[in-house]
């Protein structure tokens, strides 16, 4: 049994330009051979931006995302080619509206979830429902192009990074309509450990 766990860190109120940004860390559990312990095996790091709510507050979206991260400041550089409003580039042709902006910047799956890889990143970046802009840096998580590919990410001419609409249907997703049926996966003790420590070398 594989099945994700998030963490949230929201404020109650949007008052600041921090407030637009809510970071998530999630821990991807898999089952003990018993099914009694549940056993950390991978570990991923999202910032959903809250884009719709910035607009229609009145802010700047390159003030938001430069008041976060450098990370999230290059990824709106890219996005938007610098546009302060936040307009997304023509070329992208992105015509469905879209209330947040997903960024996955880390992700650590330990190497016995390589069958299950896709279904695990389908399912984190679909947590808020499918208003949403995906974007992430080609090499995160080291995930082969062909399956990001068939999970609807697109790249951006020039750049290193990746992008799809939540909105649209994938190959992945033809294929696998409910998901994918985890339930024979078995985790091992010392998965754990190899997280944590792939965690701490992958630490800015």
């Amino acid at each position: 049994m594989i099945r994700l766990s998030c963490q949230l860190e929201s404020a109650i109120g949007r008052q600041a330009l921090e407030d637009y940004v809510r970071e998530l860390d999630i821990e991807v559990l898999g089952a003990n051979e018993e099914g009694t312990q549940d056993i950390l095996v991978g570990r991923l790091a999202m910032s959903q931006v809250l884009w719709t709510d910035a607009e229609l507050d009145g802010h700047s979206l390159l003030d938001v995302c430069d008041a976060d991260s450098q990370g999230l400041y290059a990824m709106f550089e890219v996005l938007t080619e610098g546009d302060e409003k936040g307009r997304i580039r023509d070329d992208l042709q992105v015509e469905e509206p879209f209330d947040h902006v997903m960024f996955l910047y880390r992700a650590v799956l330990h190497p016995s979830l390589v069958p299950y890889r896709q279904a695990i990143l389908e399912a984190a970046v679909n947590l808020f429902g499918c208003q949403a802009l995906i974007v992430m840096w080609l090499e995160t998580g080291g995930f082969p192009e062909s399956e990001l590919a068939d999970l609807g990410f697109r790249k951006i001419a020039a750049t290193p990074l990746i992008y799809r609409h939540l909105a649209f249907t994938t190959e992945f997703s033809n294929r696998h309509p409910l998901g994918m049926d985890g339930s024979d996966y078995v985790a091992r003790p010392e998965y754990e450990s190899w997280v944590h420590e792939q965690w701490a070398d992958d630490t800015p």
